[in-house]
């Protein structure tokens, strides 16, 4: 009998606490969750219980303000540990819903998105995906916005010349939607005035050529669709991560 009790107290996975929902968690008592911010999402838990506990939330939970129709979904998963009698925070990639951004705390719903199920499969298995670019492929399935419309809805006005890297984020985005959502045309695709701006531009130019099937003669080979371009330094890109990891630590050990 006591061998049998110790292998049960051993086997893996025995006597764990099941990782807690966000809405579990802002339900159970001894703990405090905050849930605040835009793009990306930022969590906050108090826990001041006796015992640690680790809450789980999967991709695709939609958020809403409280008193405000500001909704905003999870791109990725959450983990998060936080010992007993201690404070953690985490921050989650997330993109908009609703055209003005969630000010104020933020409440957990059990509204789900099934059109975004896709995207967020293609997202759980990459981590380089810029922030202007994910908002966009979310307008994209959601709203099949034209290159113009989308301009307005970030707030640039009619007439205004492009950023680079918004013409490059909507390069990248035609890229992903060509893998996840093959059968579908977008606006994105067939709007004239992207396809001038991303054929002119240095980054863009090789992508949009294989994307809008240009056969130019002694062009460079032109990218992978899956291969996301380097836009800028901080955006999350594979090279701006890599540079960061040989970067030395601030205290200069």
């Amino acid at each position: 009998m006591r061998f049998l009790l110790a292998l049960l107290l051993c086997a893996p996975g025995l006597g764990a606490a099941a990782p807690l929902t966000l809405a579990a968690a802002q339900a159970r008592p001894g703990l405090g969750v905050t849930i605040t911010g835009g793009a990306p999402l930022v969590v906050t838990v108090k826990n001041q219980s006796p015992e640690a506990v680790v809450i789980g939330q999967a991709a695709g939970l939609i958020c809403k303000a409280e008193g405000g129709a500001s909704r905003i979904i999870t791109l990725r998963a959450l983990e998060l540990t936080v010992a007993a009698n201690a404070e953690a925070e985490a921050t989650v990639p997330a993109a908009l819903l609703s055209a003005n951004p969630p000010t104020g705390s933020l409440a957990p719903t059990s509204e789900t998105e099934p059109r975004l199920t896709p995207l967020l499969a293609y997202l759980a298995t990459r981590n380089d995906l810029p922030r202007l670019t994910a908002q966009l492929l979310v307008r994209c399935i959601l709203e099949d916005p034209s290159f113009a419309a989308w301009q307005r809805a970030i707030g640039i006005a009619a007439g205004t010349e492009p950023a680079p890297e918004q013409v490059i984020a909507a390069i990248d985005a035609l890229g992903v939607l060509r893998q996840i959502t093959p059968e579908r045309t977008f606006k994105l695709a067939t709007d004239p005035e992207l396809k001038l701006r991303a054929v002119r531009n240095p980054v863009a130019r090789g992508k949009a050529m294989k994307l809008y099937g240009i056969d130019l003669p002694e062009a460079p080979l032109p990218p992978d669709l899956g291969t996301l371009l380097h836009t800028k330094t901080g955006d999350n890109c594979p090279i701006c991560r890599q540079r960061a990891l040989m970067q030395p630590p601030a205290d200069g050990l």
